[in-house]
């Protein structure tokens, strides 16, 4: 194995991606910029969709006397692209396991990234030199749908609806970025997810610009809330209208009706979900997918023509454009229909 320099070379050439998981005084004490911190291993349990995808590295520090558990956290080995794992404390030496380890002397291991520039210190609030990097990244529909508002809106307010938040990912790329402020509505039937929600814009410092809600949406397409059902046109959101609304991998075709009375003028639908028979679609971009898989069943997924009569039907609430429409793989090959639909202002 490599010495724990030269282990680190690929951190300081790629997206310097690190998780801390040492005690908060010693992350307070000194720790690389832009680190996302987590108190030890119980803390993580809760948070690993939070971590990086297959295939994006990162380093993650402990404390020495932790070295061996944490390398045996990240299993199975081959879902996780380990720059190495370092254990801060006051010995020195290479630890085999699963993944590289080694105990670096805190001292040593501060002088060099101090000379790379990239050693921070100071407990919350984190200046902009020093905010996480999220170690996730969103759906790429919703990368995509960023950077088309963000070349249109230097500034601004905004509003964001996250329809089946799940663990709250997209929401929190969303609010991170600097360039425009979002005030953001996420809802879920499940708990636990939001839950994971609460502890991920949280962890950013994220949750006071954030209303995490428990909704459930009807087979109609109404929002039932703390039980009582609401059409949803009319449920008691934080904002009447929002400027951007998700679907991500939520596909409920009666909500999806009436979605648009929720739409400001000039904002965006941003949907994306699994799609049956992709090879059937016409004039799409279409990436290399699977063209057979089993979950979710073939009902539960868009059918051939299901976008067009949707933004058909959306016409009676404004005026609509498909600004894109493609079918794409995510991670594990199945294909899902992205489309980002554009009410006029």
């Amino acid at each position: 194995m490599p010495t724990w320099e030269a282990a680190l070379a690929p951190f300081l050439h790629g997206q310097r991606l690190c998780l801390d998981l040492r005690e908060k005084q010693a992350f307070a004490d000194g720790h690389l910029a832009h680190a996302v911190h987590i108190h030890g291993k119980d803390a993580l349990a809760s948070r690993f969709s939070t971590l990086p995808a297959r295939g994006v590295a990162f380093v993650v520090l402990c404390a020495d006397g932790a070295l061996q558990d944490t390398i045996a956290l990240f299993q199975p080995p081959e879902r996780w692209d380990i720059v190495g794992v370092f254990g801060l404390g006051s010995e020195e030496h290479i630890v085999e396991g699963i993944h590289p380890g080694y105990a670096v002397a805190l001292p040593a291991f501060a002088q060099w990234a101090q000379a790379h520039g990239i050693w921070r210190s100071g407990a919350n609030p984190r200046g902009a030199d020093d905010a996480p990097a999220l170690l996730f990244a969103p759906a790429p529909v919703v990368a995509r749908a960023c950077a088309w508002w963000d070349a249109r809106h230097e500034h601004g307010t905004h509003t964001l609806l996250d329809v089946g938040c799940g663990a709250g990912r997209d929401a929190t790329f969303l609010l991170a970025r600097g360039q425009t402020h979002w005030h953001a509505t996420t809802m879920d039937r499940w708990r636990a997810a939001l839950e994971r929600a609460k502890v991920l814009l949280e962890d950013n410092g994220l949750l006071a610009r954030a209303s995490v809600l428990e909704a459930a949406i009807t087979d109609t397409g109404a929002l039932r809330m703390h039980d009582t059902v609401y059409p949803f046109s009319e449920a008691p959101l934080p904002h009447a209208m929002y400027d951007m609304v998700l679907l991500i991998r939520y596909w409920n075709m009666a909500l999806l009706q009436h979605i648009p009375k929720r739409v400001a003028p000039g904002g965006l639908v941003v949907l994306s979900h699994f799609v049956h028979e992709p090879r059937s679609a016409q004039g799409l971009v279409v990436e290399a997918t699977l063209t057979h898989y089993d979950t979710p069943p073939i009902a539960a997924r868009i059918q051939p023509g299901d976008i067009e009569c949707l933004c058909a039907a959306w016409q009676a609430f404004g005026v609509w454009h498909v600004l894109e429409n493609r079918i794409e793989p995510i991670e594990d090959k199945r294909p899902v229909q992205s489309v980002l639909f554009y009410r006029s202002a």
